[in-house]
């Protein structure tokens, strides 16, 4: 009977587990949740390409950049932008473009620890609908 009893505890513990591993965790994106507290008549237009295709990278250090615009009729603010890794990084870049102002973002990516196909985003914040814009990466390393 206790052998029973032991298996029984065991089999709920392992379910219980189980169902727990199976909640992806999702971090708190902070910057999405403070913007979206906007209403919508304080947005602008942001026009960005979303998907640069790196092709064959042979170096170690790869450098892109990419154009924003705001191209609505409202001054654009707070913006802030993030890579997924720490291997990303962006040069200097203004928090507030003016209506049709534009500007270029420098981007530096450590591939070193790449080997074949890679992916890597970057994300946009600021008040512009629909408040945050993401730009896909993707290369083959070399």
């Amino acid at each position: 009977m206790k052998t029973v009893i032991n298996y029984k505890q065991i089999f709920i513990l392992l379910t219980l587990l189980t169902l727990v591993s199976c909640f992806k965790y999702k971090e708190e994106d902070r910057e999405y949740n403070e913007l979206k507290k906007l209403p919508n008549e304080k947005l602008t237009k942001l026009e960005l390409v979303n998907y640069i295709n790196m092709d064959t990278v042979n170096e170690k250090i790869f450098k892109t950049s990419f154009k924003m615009k705001n191209s609505g009729n409202r001054v654009m603010k707070n913006v802030f932008i993030k890579g997924i890794c720490s291997c990303t990084t962006f040069s200097d870049y203004k928090k507030t473009l003016l209506p049709n102002e534009e500007q270029t973002i420098d981007v530096t990516i450590d591939l070193a620890e790449e080997k074949g196909n890679f992916l890597k985003e970057i994300f946009l914040y600021g008040t512009f609908y629909p408040y945050s814009r993401k730009i896909q990466i993707v290369g083959f390393k070399k």
